[in-house]
């Protein structure tokens, strides 16, 4: 398991790993390696403070029978005092499921599209991304999907 740096002052990282859902039995392993994989990339940092955001990728290559919903809480719950204090700073939290069968690293910072393209390279049925970093702004309510004009930066 190789991580890789996250754009800004927080961190990106994959595992090879179907998500875990809240009432799942697989949650002792699925949080060891949430953790492994995070903890390599905070040995010389401090916990990053809050406001922050959380963005969940789950590249699928089998139709999936998980809901997207239940993704987060374990995830998150994982990288308590080894990412962040605690859970509660973070304000914004999106949960992506992607057919891997049709993916595309355009819109990636490059030393992440890189490193995802690293790890496709190797077959696997599941890989999770995660980023955690700094809020650059307080959230405001939106509508619509996350992907139209008016919701682009």
């Amino acid at each position: 398991m190789q991580d890789e740096p996250g754009p800004g002052d927080g961190i990106t990282f994959f595992v090879r790993s179907r998500p875990a859902s809240a009432n799942n039995s697989r949650k002792p392993r699925y949080r060891s390696k949430m953790v492994e994989a995070a903890r390599s990339l905070m040995t010389d940092r401090t916990l990053l403070p809050g406001p922050l955001y959380a963005r969940i990728t789950w590249i699928h290559f089998r139709p999936r029978e998980q809901d997207v919903d239940n993704i987060a809480k374990p995830l998150l719950d994982a990288l308590r005092e080894v990412v962040y204090e605690d859970d509660r700073l973070i304000e914004q939290c999106l949960v992506t499921s992607i057919d891997g069968t049709d993916l595309s690293t355009s819109g990636l910072e490059p030393t992440v599209a890189d490193a995802l393209t690293r790890y496709l390279e190797e077959p696997s049925d599941h890989l999770l991304m995660v980023e955690v970093g700094r809020l650059r702004s307080t959230p405001q309510p939106r509508t619509g999907p996350p992907d139209a004009p008016w919701n682009q930066p």
